[in-house]
C-alpha cells in the first residue's frame, strides 16, 4: 500500500504577503469552491457580486486587511489571486500574482481568445 499523509494532516490554505506579514485565507468546501468556480467560467462575478465573493472568500482576513491599511487596488488583487487559487490551479494564482497591476491593462478575454486562435 502507498505511503500517504491524511489529508487532515495537511493544509491547504492560502497564506498571502503583504507588508512583511503573511495573510491567511482559509480554503473554501469543495461545494463552495464549485460554486464559486460556477460564478467565475460564467462571467457572473462582477460589480458588487464580485466584491461580495471575494469578501465571503477572505473571511476576517478581509476586514483585518482594511484595518491595516490595505487600499482598495490591493485589496482587488489580493482577492482576485485568492478566488484564483481556489477555482482553478495554484500556478495560475502565482501567475496572476506576480502579474501585478499590468493585469488591469490586458483584456483577458482578448487575450483569451487570442490563445485560442494560436493554439487551434
Amino acid at each position: 500500500m502507498a505511503d500517504f499523509a491524511d489529508l487532515d494532516d495537511m493544509n491547504f490554505d492560502l497564506l498571502l504577503p503583504w507588508r512583511g506579514r503573511e495573510w491567511l485565507v482559509v480554503e473554501p468546501t469543495a461545494k463552495e469552491s464549485e460554486r464559486l468556480r460556477m460564478l467565475v467560467f460564467t462571467d457572473a462575478m462582477n460589480g458588487t457580486a464580485e466584491v461580495y465573493e471575494y469578501r465571503k472568500l477572505l473571511g476576517q482576513t478581509w476586514n483585518d486587511l482594511i484595518d491595516a491599511g490595505i487600499g482598495w487596488s490591493q485589496l482587488m488583487h489580493f482577492s482576485r489571486a485568492a478566488m484564483i487559487w481556489f477555482t482553478t490551479t495554484p500556478e495560475a494564482a502565482q501567475h496572476y500574482w506576480h502579474l501585478g497591476k499590468l493585469v488591469t491593462l490586458v483584456d483577458l478575454d482578448m487575450l483569451d481568445t487570442l490563445v485560442e486562435k494560436v493554439s487551434a
